[in-house]
């Protein structure tokens, strides 16, 4: 006798709309944090003065509301809300989006957070497992006709790699990349190349200049010396 494991089901539903609430609570956690501006960056000095620990608080509260309001980030969430909020066509217009399974959304203040209602997404499951499964693991080459856990992979792919793109990845070996960051700190750094270069060659010529004229004022006082000799000789 073969029979659908419509408890795992159910489990997984439950698990998956779990994560999906702590990962949004995370990113807009993130897109609403305060920014302390008294704590910037440190500076090489400043950490000198400061024991490590001290310096990880530091850095700590300084980047605590880097990525407030971050358009980037915003427009990940959106696309993620949207994955789910969304119908899924081709289906059973019975299973064709999470409120059919008893899967809604909380008010306008819980940005975007799921809640399920037991008792009717185990009923939908008994009805017609099938369906619940392909609402969220059916794959096809139309956007539209897509389930919503492969829409939901596709629009966070596609996020990482815009992350990535704009500031790099984690595994980079290089501290500077292609990324737009990574291109911003490799131009920064070469005008500090530039102006070190700069500054050396100025240093160099006006020691040389102080040189010259150190030279200039010795022989000036030899030559006074000897002509305040000479005339002092005629006296």
């Amino acid at each position: 006798t073969v029979s659908n494991d419509t408890d795992g089901i159910f489990e997984a539903i439950k698990s998956f709309i779990d994560l999906y609430n702590t990962t949004i609570e995370k990113l807009n956690t993130k897109l609403s944090e305060e920014r302390n501006k008294n704590y910037l960056p440190l500076t090489d000095d400043e950490r000198e003065k400061l024991s490590e620990k001290q310096q990880e608080k530091w850095e700590e509260i300084a980047k605590t509301g880097l990525l407030r309001n971050d358009s980037l980030l915003s427009g990940i969430l959106s696309n993620m809300r949207i994955s789910l909020s969304s119908v899924v066509s081709g289906l059973d217009a019975d299973y064709n989006c999470l409120a059919d399974l008893g899967i809604t959304t909380g008010g306008y203040y819980e940005n975007g957070k799921l809640y399920v209602n037991d008792e009717k997404l185990k009923n939908a499951i008994n009805a017609n497992p099938q369906a619940v499964m392909e609402l969220f693991t059916r794959d096809s080459d139309v956007a539209e006709e897509k389930g919503l856990a492969v829409r939901l992979y596709d629009n966070l792919t596609s996020g990482i790699n815009q992350i990535i793109d704009k500031a790099g990845a984690s595994s980079t070996s290089n501290l500077v990349d292609n990324s737009v960051l990574g291109k911003k700190i490799h131009d920064l750094n070469k005008q500090i190349a530039d102006w070190d270069r700069r500054l050396a060659e100025i240093e160099n010529r006006y020691y040389k200049q102080y040189a010259a004229l150190e030279t200039a004022l010795s022989r000036l006082n030899q030559q006074s010396y000897s002509l305040a000799s000479l005339l002092g000789t005629n006296r």
